[in-house]
């Protein structure tokens, strides 16, 4: 799987990276047929203290799932986006499943 990450407005460092890739191949469990996924971290420039963004795009045969987070760190931001496109891939690899056998 490739896995492509964007720092938007900032330096991601090297913890970070490595904290984005392992968050992102915990992904395969859920649907081993992931041909790719980009992450866009993202700072904003507001006065909210909730300003860090995370993006995370799903590649799969035939579409596409986008999720954005917000919270107060890139770390939390992301985790929440991992769970919640998590829960995405395990229902569209329930939904072929059940397709398949009708």
């Amino acid at each position: 799987m490739n896995i492509s990450i964007n720092a938007i407005h900032f330096r991601a460092s090297s913890s970070l990276i490595f904290f984005v890739e392992n968050r992102i191949n915990a992904l395969k469990k859920f649907n081993s047929r992931i041909e790719s996924a980009s992450i866009h971290l993202r700072l904003e420039n507001d006065c909210e203290k909730n300003n860090k963004v995370s993006e995370i795009c799903v590649h799969l045969p035939g579409r596409d799932l986008v999720v954005k987070k917000r919270a107060k760190t890139f770390e939390k931001s992301l985790s929440l986006a991992q769970l919640t496109i998590g829960r995405l891939l395990s229902r569209s690899n329930r939904k072929a499943k059940t397709l398949k056998k009708h």
